[in-house]
């Protein structure tokens, strides 16, 4: 039985990256949540693409409201810093950015790899959108770090063009609208 969801799960994910065999992979995963440790086994050490495929099955399985995610925190942390291929270190961001209320003992080390991330310009927009929401939460919740993050991104408009420093900008208003609410 085990090995034939594992078999279904690895099926899905080597025919193609089309958004619903994803969404049936996902599906799988709710039926069978046994399949999700095998899932993040293969984006640690399937070979590409199935690795990054079974990344987005996961993002897509933690978007469901009734699946929990702090069991498995631990894993999509080591998940986003150990991998450097994009689409798994976006899908990982992905399922922290609603979930950073579990990072507890992770947040430094999310820290360390959002603002890598960052700061990294050969990563994506989508990747380094990701990072900058997920680090505009962290810092909501971790007011010492709060400046810091302010300062960083006035920075970063400084040396950006284009969507990335209206993404910047944006940021900063919300976060200038949010303090002008707490007054």
């Amino acid at each position: 039985m085990k090995e034939d969801l594992h078999g279904q799960l690895m099926h899905l994910l080597t025919i193609g990256s089309a958004k619903i065999l994803i969404d049936q992979a996902a599906c799988l995963l709710q039926a069978h949540t046994e399949l999700v440790e095998h899932c993040f086994s293969l984006v640690n050490e399937a070979h590409s693409p199935v690795n990054w495929r079974a990344a987005w099955v996961l993002s897509v399985y933690f978007d469901a409201p009734e699946v929990e995610v702090s069991p498995y925190i631990h894993q999509v942390v080591s998940a986003l810093t150990s991998k450097q291929k994009a689409g798994i270190r976006r899908a990982m961001l992905h399922i922290l950015i609603p979930n950073v209320q579990y990072l507890g003992i992770h947040t430094g080390v999310v820290l360390e790899s959002a603002y890598s991330i960052l700061f990294d310009t050969s990563s994506s927009i989508a990747e380094r959108g990701y990072s900058m929401h997920l680090l505009n939460l962290i810092t909501q919740h971790v007011p010492d770090l709060r400046e810091e993050y302010v300062l960083t991104l006035h920075m970063l408009s400084q040396q950006t063009e284009g969507s990335m420093r209206k993404l910047i900008h944006k940021i900063l208003n919300n976060r200038n609208q949010l303090k002008y609410n707490q007054n």
